[in-house]
């Protein structure tokens, strides 16, 4: 079982195909976008941003508690009907409190599956170019434009907005492939300090009365061949990806007749979800977009951060070269 929010709630990792006058890569603004990366959970804030969430192009209103070294509260504000949804988030477990269903969700927090800071940062270098754009004010706050422009050009253009004082990403700009902005998340409202961003920090009081439902945490496979036992066939993990991307790592979820395999890839700011799993022995991961299968019969589907607009032709692709790694 996954959590009913979580994509809304869930932390997204930091894509066009315009006329860009390439410039000198600047390197005061890689260094602001590598303290922006590694900066997110260290300093404490409250901020209430609108942020995209689904297929389309529905938002909802959330206010963000980022209590450093101790973890993220998101309290849904809008839409009306999830209003009211805590997360609690401390980078090892994450728990969901949804009153209308009177109940808590605790499963593994999605900190422990995404790729490591460094080998992001690496493919940051060797897949885009950093430079600083405008200077505008997000929230009241000034800003910093970071645009990165990848190396590959069916990749999508990403434009963050650092306040460059704290190193925290305010607003997020993803080109979909007409070239268009399209907002990720827009933050409205910031305040900093300790004392904010620990106010009612934790579950709401009624959530001790809730019913508390655990969602099996997953499985690491190191090797290709550690799945076989629960999946009965080994991981495709390709030792190479077009477009930069690169296997991160690859674990196990669910049980019964709901296990399938997640591996994730990045090529340092998109992060993609790619699923594997037995036809005919398991049901299909409902996160999994343009199922391919292989010969012997092993499902690939792909699962994107909402508001990433990675175009249909990339995700194929991808996905292509872990069928073609099966046979």
């Amino acid at each position: 079982m996954q959590a009913a929010t979580s994509v809304v709630l869930g932390h997204l990792v930091w894509v066009s195909i315009v006329a860009f006058q390439p410039g000198p890569v600047d390197n005061g603004a890689k260094d602001l976008l590598k303290r922006a990366l590694t900066n997110q959970r260290e300093v404490d804030y409250l901020h209430i941003e609108s942020r995209r969430y689904g297929n389309g192009d529905a938002f909802a209103l959330v206010k963000v508690q980022t209590v450093a070294r101790k973890g993220v509260k998101v309290t849904i504000l809008q839409p009306s009907y999830q209003s009211g949804v805590v997360t609690i988030d401390d980078t090892k477990s994450m728990s969901t409190f949804q009153p209308d269903a009177n109940q808590v969700i605790v499963q593994t927090s999605p900190v422990t599956v995404q790729p490591d800071i460094k080998t992001r940062w690496e493919l940051v270098q060797k897949n885009y170019e950093v430079r600083f754009g405008s200077k505008i004010l997000v929230a009241d706050i000034p800003v910093r434009e970071l645009v990165l422009e990848p190396s590959n050009d069916e990749v999508p253009i990403r434009h963050l907005f650092v306040d460059p004082k704290r190193a925290v990403v305010l607003k997020y700009q993803v080109e979909d492939e007409n070239g268009d902005k399209k907002t990720v998340f827009d933050t409205r409202y910031a305040e900093f300090g300790r004392a904010i961003a620990e106010e009612d920090f934790g579950l709401p009081e009624e959530s001790k009365e809730a019913n508390v439902v655990y969602v099996p945490a997953p499985r690491k496979v190191k090797y290709p061949k550690d799945s076989r036992p629960e999946l009965g066939f080994s991981a495709r993990l390709p030792s190479s990806l077009p477009y930069g991307f690169k296997v991160s790592n690859a674990n196990i979820y669910g049980k019964g007749d709901r296990r399938h395999l997640g591996v994730k890839v990045t090529d340092g700011m998109a992060t993609l979800t790619i699923y594997e799993w037995k036809r005919g022995a398991v049901i299909a991961p409902p996160e999994a977009r343009l199922a391919v299968f292989d010969r012997y019969n092993i499902g690939y589907g792909i699962g994107v951060v909402p508001g990433d607009f990675m175009p249909t032709e990339v995700l194929r692709d991808i996905l292509d070269a872990f069928k073609d790694e099966g046979g």
